[in-house]
C-alpha cells in the first residue's frame, strides 16, 4: 500500500484560483514529498524542449521510462516521466509555488490504483504535479518565528520560514505573508504570494 499524509501540510480550507495553478508541467525529483511544500524550478536540469537546442538537436520534454528492473531488455514501462523538473528550494532560490498534492512512489507490486492516488490526493513520483502560485492556505508548513499577522516568509528547503516581512521581501526565497496566529494543531492562514 502506498502511503499517504496523515497529517498533511496543508488543510482541506484552500483559496485559490485555478488560474494560479501549473498543472502537469513539471515533476519533483525526489519519490516521497507532502504537499504544501515550497518548490523552485531545478536549474541543474537540462530541461525538455520540443523546439531545437542550440545543437541543433531537440530533446523531448517527455520520456518514456527505460527498462525495467529484473526484466528482459525488450520489457518497457508505458508510464511517462516529465524531464521538467522541480525541487524545495534552498535559500536564495526564487520560488515557483506550493505542491497541491503529495508525491508518493507508485507500487507497482500493490497494484495500487490510480483512483486510489487520486482519492488521497497524490501524484505518482516521475509525474506532473500541481503547483499553485497564489492563494490563502491552512498550512503547518512552517519553522521559526511563531506565524501572526503580517509576518512573512520566505522558503527554505521546501518550508516558509517566518520573520518579519521587511527580511521575507528582501529575501529572493520569498513566498508570502501570514494571516492568522496558529491553531491548536499549529495550523495557520498563509497567503502565498509567489
Amino acid at each position: 500500500m502506498v502511503p499517504y499524509s496523515e497529517k498533511p501540510n496543508l488543510k482541506p480550507f484552500r483559496g485559490y484560483d485555478e488560474h494560479e495553478v501549473i498543472n502537469g508541467q513539471y515533476a519533483h525529483v525526489d519519490g516521497t514529498v507532502n504537499k504544501g511544500t515550497m518548490v523552485s524550478i531545478l536549474t541543474s536540469h537540462n530541461f525538455g524542449s520540443p523546439f531545437a537546442t542550440g545543437s541543433g538537436t531537440a530533446v523531448a520534454p517527455v520520456t518514456i521510462d527505460g527498462n525495467l528492473a529484473g526484466t528482459p531488455s525488450y520489457a518497457t514501462s508505458p508510464h511517462f516521466v516529465l524531464a521538467n523538473k522541480v525541487n524545495s528550494p534552498a535559500s536564495g532560490t526564487p520560488v515557483l509555488g506550493m505542491l497541491l498534492n503529495d508525491v508518493r512512489p507508485y507500487d507497482f507490486a500493490n497494484s495500487y490504483s490510480y483512483e486510489n492516488f487520486k482519492y488521497h490526493q497524490m501524484i505518482p513520483s516521475g509525474r506532473g504535479v500541481k503547483i499553485v502560485t497564489k492563494g490563502e492556505f491552512n498550512t503547518n508548513n512552517w519553522t521559526g518565528t511563531t506565524p501572526a499577522a503580517n509576518l512573512g516568509g520566505y522558503a527554505h528547503s521546501g518550508v516558509i520560514v517566518t520573520t518579519t516581512l521587511a527580511l521575507a521581501k528582501a529575501s529572493p526565497s520569498y513566498c508570502g505573508r501570514w494571516m492568522t496566529t496558529p491553531d491548536s494543531e499549529n495550523y495557520a492562514i498563509f497567503k502565498l504570494e509567489c
